[in-house]
């Protein structure tokens, strides 16, 4: 699926230019290997909100959902979906290009 593809390269890019790490494999644990610590998890949030234009509230985070990097292109595969029945998506020049990849597979779908 397309759509898969284009977050984990939004994934891809979030762990190797802001954590500087490279993206485990799919069934790494990272919050019981210490990949992740608490300041980055943080910043994982906000990047995806601001990468792929969702929003997640804090009530809303489940642990298991940020454990592994299947779980997390999971998570952000619903969320996009979520917000694009929510609200009409269009492209804006303030997201990423992996944001309008996203959008744009999304139209496509």
């Amino acid at each position: 699926m397309i759509e898969r593809e284009v977050i984990r390269a939004g994934l891809e890019e979030i762990f190797s230019s802001s954590f500087h790490i490279d993206l485990p494999t799919s069934d790494t644990d990272m919050i019981d290997n210490g990949i992740l610590d608490s300041f980055q998890f943080v910043d994982l949030v906000f990047q995806i909100e601001q990468r792929f234009g969702v929003q997640i509230e804090i009530d809303e985070i489940d642990l298991d959902d940020f454990r592994t990097l299947a779980c997390i292109e999971r998570f952000v595969s619903r969320r996009v979906q979520s917000a694009r029945k929510r609200r009409p998506v269009a492209p804006s020049p303030s997201f990423p290009p992996a944001a309008n990849r996203v959008l744009d597979s999304l139209k496509r779908g």
